[in-house]
């Protein structure tokens, strides 16, 4: 107990509590049916597999897209927490003491990005909604959504949920396929195309406010 206290350990200490505070955040949000991250990943969406810039294939090299990005942020504070405590240990047995945080904190950011790397390519196998094959990625247009996550608009896609007819739920990154067209939370939709791996462009359903 006395290590962990130790004031070298107080920018891993201070991690360890923001996954907490982060955490506490989204359930909250969730609770009155909305999602602080979700609103990230709307934003970074639209360039995911968008290009060739670093940007881009910095996002699809983290499996951003693929795994929902509050479980990538809660992986990579984890791990970076972890990380340095381990190596702030190691230093301390080593060296007789530990060293400063901030000297810590460049090889535990980079083992932390590492793993987050291989644990998320693990967990994308396990979420349809985030990777799914080409083909069941295809078969959504013509398929009803609901808006679940925001207002969407051109350019502005928001979360949608899909149930498909195995009864899985799918949820896609939607936008109107007419500038004219504003989906809100609660909303009925069609897919109508498909943009990238986790974008879509969809229409709002004739009968949406009936049901």
């Amino acid at each position: 107990m006395n290590f962990i206290l130790l004031p070298e350990n107080a920018l891993f200490l201070i991690t360890f509590a923001l996954i907490l505070l982060f955490g506490l955040v989204e359930i909250l949000a969730m609770i009155f049916g909305m999602s602080v991250f979700s609103h990230a990943d709307t934003l970074l969406s639209p360039h995911i597999h968008a290009g060739e810039s670093l940007f881009s294939q910095g996002l699809d090299w983290l499996n951003i897209g693929k795994v929902p990005l509050f479980i990538l942020f809660i992986l990579l504070l984890s791990c970076f927490s972890i990380s340095g405590m381990v190596l702030q240990w190691a230093l301390l047995y080593a060296l007789g003491k530990p060293l400063p945080g901030g000297l810590v904190a460049l090889p535990a950011g980079v083992i932390s990005v590492l793993f987050v790397r291989k644990i998320s390519a693990v967990l994308a196998r396990f979420l349809p909604q985030y990777e799914s094959s080409a083909l069941s990625e295809e078969s959504f247009i013509g398929c009803m959504a609901t808006v679940v996550g925001g207002t969407a608009s051109m350019g502005h896609p928001a979360q949608c949920r899909l149930v498909d007819k195995f009864q899985q739920t799918h949820y896609l990154r939607v936008q109107p396929d007419s500038e004219d067209d504003i989906f809100s939370p609660g909303e009925t939709i069609i897919i109508t195309a498909r943009l990238t791996s986790s974008l879509f462009e969809g229409m709002s359903h004739p009968w949406s406010e009936h049901r």
